[in-house]
């Protein structure tokens, strides 16, 4: 237990580590003067690395079905809880778990909720492969003062009607099958130490319904030099089950980076360990070019490697975004090869 916890602890200041020996010609300088001394004085380890210890207790019933490989393809259940929210980390490529901090942080990594400086709703409209389609709503409460946040959404993926057969192919009638997942989250700050927890209710409908509960645990070290680092265990929890047979969760690992240069600039890597394919990478950036008078205009552009796992152009994302004072609005689109192409548009607002 000790070894796998020096371990993590390790990985969860690997890329700080990285850019921190960069030329100087690479990075900002003031990067190069104090990015360490910036991460021992932003823990306080009394503080995380319970925390971080408790993280590895959740984790360790998980990864005991699991190999994290591709060798498990196919092995679990409730697979539209990878379908990610947000037309913005859409065309980031994903690569959100260190910067998220409005209503989708409770997908991406509850800890961002305790960004929140406002209420606000974020709604989400996608269009899928074969007629499927993704809705999302998700709404963020912050308490005051030093309090955190609450964080609450919805999400329902529907694949249109379906002919129900026999075993000899006669024609039983059509059923439409469906899923949904609602989910209750807190997000809280400690100095530059951001912690989040949610707790998920999950059903998926065939022919026969079955249930499930899951949970996340995030974290999100802010503004080192510039810089935020992530470490995100999302949906652990009980089996789906339809018959007596039950799938696991996809639970998933994911660290994450995310560097703000001045003028709006963002950069995001985010490295996913999924229980059921190999690690994936995401990599996105945003830029505002234009923002007056309350009104902005946001260019968004990304890499997934699961994208890129299918014939044809896959992989790229591309995304835009327009604000205006209260009120947002972004769009991506996803090429997904000889599949076609997924569209994602997302509306958001805060008061």
């Amino acid at each position: 237990m000790l070894k796998i916890y020096d371990k993590l602890w390790r990985i969860f200041f690997q890329f700080g580590a990285f850019v921190n020996n960069l030329p100087p010609k690479n990075r900002p300088h003031s990067v190069t003067r104090s990015l360490d001394h910036s991460i021992t004085r932003s823990l306080d380890h009394s503080i995380t690395r319970p925390l971080i210890t408790l993280f590895l207790l959740l984790l360790l019933p998980s990864i005991s079905w699991s190999d994290f490989t591709s060798r498990s393809v196919g092995t679990s259940g409730a697979n539209f809880l990878k379908l990610g929210v947000s037309g913005g980390a859409a065309g980031m490529g994903e690569a959100v778990s260190a910067s998220v901090e409005d209503p989708t942080a409770l997908y991406w990594n509850a800890a961002g909720l305790a960004g929140l400086q406002k209420p606000a709703v974020s709604m989400m409209f996608a269009s899928y492969l074969n007629a499927s389609n993704f809705e999302y709503i998700g709404l963020g409460l912050p308490l005051g003062g030093d309090r955190g946040a609450l964080g609450l959404d919805f999400t329902y993926l529907t694949a249109g009607a379906a002919i129900h057969t026999d075993a000899s192919g006669n024609r039983l009638g059509s059923f439409s099958p469906y899923s949904l997942a609602a989910s209750l989250g807190y997000g809280r700050q400690w100095g530059r130490l951001r912690v989040g927890a949610a707790a998920r209710w999950i059903s998926s409908k065939i022919l026969k319904s079955a249930e499930a509960f899951a949970f996340d645990l995030g974290f999100q070290v802010l503004d080192l030099s510039g810089l935020n680092l992530s470490l995100v265990l999302k949906n652990a929890g009980t089996r789906l089950k339809f018959e007596e047979r039950g799938d696991p969760l996809p639970t998933t690992l994911r660290l994450g980076a995310a560097y703000r240069w001045e003028h709006g600039f963002l950069l995001g890597v985010d490295v996913e360990a999924p229980r059921d394919n190999q690690p994936l990478v995401h990599l996105g950036a945003q830029s505002r070019i234009f923002s007056e008078s309350g009104t902005s205009l946001w260019l968004r552009a990304g890499y997934s490697s699961l994208a890129g796992r299918v014939r044809g152009f896959s992989g790229p994302s591309f995304g835009i975004g327009f604000g205006l004072n209260r009120l947002s609005l972004d769009y991506a689109a996803t090429p997904m090869g000889e599949l076609g192409q997924a569209h994602r548009l997302s509306v958001g607002y805060a008061w």
